[in-house]
């Protein structure tokens, strides 16, 4: 974004201005608290506990919680808690096409149905069926009109009519879509390709038998990314499996990774045990990252989930947010709060003007992977006061204060008129007119091309 000659398109640019930080218009690299102006997470959810896994009623576009206190309902401004029979905890929630509701729980899987309007009750599918001890369904799946509940041990499969039992050739961990069949992890063994009806071992997937595997991330046929708690990511082409040498594959292996999806063709997002959600490119080069210093309820991801549009949700060890990743709109905040209440901002070039009733502010717009952040944040010297107003016009910044209206040049202010408070400004003709507390003045061109009173 070239800095404009026009005062009123260039104004136009910051007009998203909060009373706590800036709200930039483009997504946000998040950079350290010593730069005090960083990315603020505002998509709150009002939910508690623990939140296993997130799905969305493509027909309500409501959204629903795998919860720890059974299945939650948010419809986008409030959350309804439905208990099971037991008071059990939720594990997964699937919702097909038609709106029906799935959940799993321990030694337990079913649907919900409204028993009137508005209110649902859980029906059980597991009492005509053998469910292991202590099993716990942690993931649902449909494929081909079939329904598959999946536990550690067992796959549970409802064709919405009987269910029937497939055993696991070893114990498993978690199931992940590929196309249009899922892999298993077996401990101990490797990766198994599941059709729906058995068991195709993958042959040399022999490295992830002592590693623990928590998202695979398909992009193309021949691409999958395949997400390792501490071991770091791995590419998989259908033939064979290599480590990932790039930044976020080192990242995961310190942060412990634990849920992963692509936003879309060149945005990843990654859940982690210890420090939120990270985002990333393709190339694996980190853009942004989210966790409780900037907004995240919890550090500890639980699940990830993307929404039909394209927002992503949270599911934490305690609580949920959300991040619309779609807005062009990316919110930061002040970390230390000296800037104050914020009345103008204006940017020229690589360099960001925030006005406020503190005084005249400066940063540094750092850009990287076609994404902002801010640092050097300073004050600009003698400016302390109230700042109403930023203006540019034919390449000069002038900068409306309580003790009158001054020309910006660089990290520096030079006195052009000493009315005070210049409220607005606005250009008439060839002339610039300025409204402040006791009057309009007006502002000519002088012979090197500078304003003048």
């Amino acid at each position: 974004m070239a800095a404009k000659t026009g005062g009123r398109n260039n104004k136009l640019s910051f007009l998203l201005l909060c009373l706590s930080g800036v709200s930039f218009v483009m997504p946000g690299q998040n950079y350290s608290q010593e730069d005090e102006i960083r990315l603020l997470l505002t998509g709150n959810v009002p939910v508690i506990g623990q939140n296993w896994e997130i799905d969305q009623d493509p027909v309500s576009r409501y959204i629903y919680f795998a919860n720890s206190t059974g299945l939650i309902e948010y419809n986008g401004i409030s959350a309804r808690t439905f208990t099971m029979p037991y008071r059990q905890g939720v594990r997964s929630v699937y919702v097909n096409d038609d709106g029906m509701i799935f959940t799993g729980s321990y030694e337990d899987f079913g649907m919900w149905e409204e028993d009137i309007p508005g209110e649902l009750v859980y029906r059980s599918l597991a009492l005509d069926t053998e469910v292991s001890k202590n099993d716990e369904i942690w993931n649902i799946f449909e494929l081909n009109h079939t329904v598959y509940f999946q536990s550690f041990t067992s796959v549970y499969a409802y064709n919405y009519n009987t269910v029937t039992t497939i055993r696991c050739p070893s114990n498993m961990l978690f199931f992940f879509r590929a196309g249009e069949n899922l892999i298993a992890q077996s401990l101990a063994e490797g990766l198994y390709l599941f059709d729906g009806s058995g068991f195709t071992f993958l042959e040399g997937s022999e490295i992830f038998g002592n590693l623990k595997i928590h998202a695979i991330i398909e992009f193309n046929f021949d691409e999958y990314w395949i997400c390792t708690s501490n071991n770091g990511i791995f590419l998989y082409d259908r033939h064979t499996y290599a480590p990932l040498k790039n930044e976020i594959s080192e990242y995961l292996k310190e942060e412990t990774c634990n849920a992963g999806l692509a936003v879309n063709d060149s945005l990843i997002a990654f859940g982690t045990i210890l420090k939120g959600v990270v985002f990333s490119d393709r190339a694996g080069r980190i853009i942004t990252s989210y966790d409780y210093s900037n907004g995240l309820k919890n550090n500890t991801v639980l699940s990830l989930f993307k929404d039909a549009d394209e927002r992503l949700w949270i599911g934490l060890d305690e609580g949920a947010n959300f991040i619309n990743v779609s807005s062009p709109v990316t919110h930061y905040e002040n970390v230390n709060g000296k800037l104050g209440t914020i009345y103008a901002a204006i940017r020229d070039k690589d360099r960001l003007y925030l006005g406020t009733n503190h005084g005249l502010f400066a940063a540094d717009i750092m850009r990287s992977n076609g994404y902002y952040g801010f640092a050097n944040l300073r004050i600009i010297p003698n400016t302390q006061g109230q700042v109403w107003n930023l203006d540019q016009f034919d390449g000069r910044i002038l900068c409306g204060h309580n003790e009158g209206t001054f020309l910006i040049e660089g990290d520096a202010l030079r006195k052009i008129s000493y009315i005070t408070g210049g409220w607005s400004i606005k250009r008439y003709g060839d002339l610039l007119l300025e409204g402040t507390y006791t009057g309009i003045v007006s502002f000519m061109k002088d012979a090197k091309g500078d304003w003048t009173f």
